[in-house]
């Protein structure tokens, strides 16, 4: 048979099982099947969350498993962005901080008793609880807003001293014992908290200002308001990945929390 025909039969044959009414995908649905398939076969771990991220609008840029610094520039299709985990299925998935439509993307890095004791500061305030058999005055935590977090876990199993770590249990153990025994510290412990902050409005202040913030340190902790944030890794070294929970959903950050990171109320939009 030559080529010709085996390509026609092999047309035909697409043709005839492909359900009525289903159009050929373009070269665009093409990639987006390819860089999922690429994640979920885990030949590019973190290339479906790239799909993911892409499909949300977020500009996504790969990221160096080894250094958590982009490894690229950002991938503006899923063309694109097949081409790059093809290429390198070692590298991360980040997304860029600051400015969105009708939001700020802004994080905080830091280690988490470092962000316990800057919450207990900053975070947190004193309220008399003393009234019918009440404990009394009390301090509580205050609301933080809708944010998500951005941490690291072990892998789901590991051959260590010559035996397999495997199962929910265990990658606790090995967990705590990351924490706590030092070699984890090696790598520290620091994560990400993500906010997808919202632009304040009031019938006084309308329309909508946009509430920005800038990079600083604060207190043992880091407000990161631009760049590349990591939203999934795998370590080369040593398997353990990092990952966001899940998209922050915009919402309003409290004043006293805007304040505290050094946020700013900006301009409203001219109308």
């Amino acid at each position: 048979m030559d080529a010709a025909r085996a390509a026609a039969l092999a047309h035909a044959g697409e043709v005839a099982t492909r359900p009525e009414g289903v159009r050929r995908s373009t070269p665009e649905e093409a990639a987006r099947g390819r860089l999922r398939l690429l994640g979920s076969q885990q030949i590019a771990p973190s290339a479906g969350v790239a799909e993911a991220m892409i499909a949300l609008g977020y500009e996504r840029v790969p990221v160096d498993g080894r250094t958590l610094q982009p490894a690229g520039p950002p991938l503006t299709s899923y063309a694109d962005a097949m081409a790059h985990y093809f290429a390198h299925p070692e590298d991360g998935a980040g997304i860029t901080l600051g400015a969105r439509p009708g939001s700020f993307l802004v994080a905080v890095r830091a280690a988490p008793a470092a962000w316990a004791a800057w919450c207990k500061v900053h975070a947190s305030e004193t309220l008399d609880r003393g009234g019918e058999g009440g404990p009394g005055v009390v301090t509580e935590p205050r609301y933080i807003g809708g944010m998500q977090t951005c941490r690291w876990s072990p892998p789901a199993a590991r051959v260590r001293a010559g035996r397999v770590v495997v199962g929910v249990a265990a990658q606790l153990q090995e967990a705590d014992s990351f924490v706590y025994g030092g070699p984890r510290k090696l790598h520290g412990e620091i994560g990400w908290l993500v906010w997808s902050v919202a632009h304040t409005w009031s019938v006084a202040s309308h329309p909508a200002r946009p509430v920005t913030f800038t990079n600083r340190k604060l207190d043992g902790i880091e407000v990161v308001a631009s760049g590349v944030l990591p939203v999934h890794v795998v370590r080369p070294s040593d398997g353990w990945s990092l990952m966001l929970d899940s998209v922050p959903p915009t919402l309003p950050m409290p004043d006293y929390l805007i304040s505290a990171l050094g946020g700013k109320e900006g301009k409203p939009a001219a109308a």
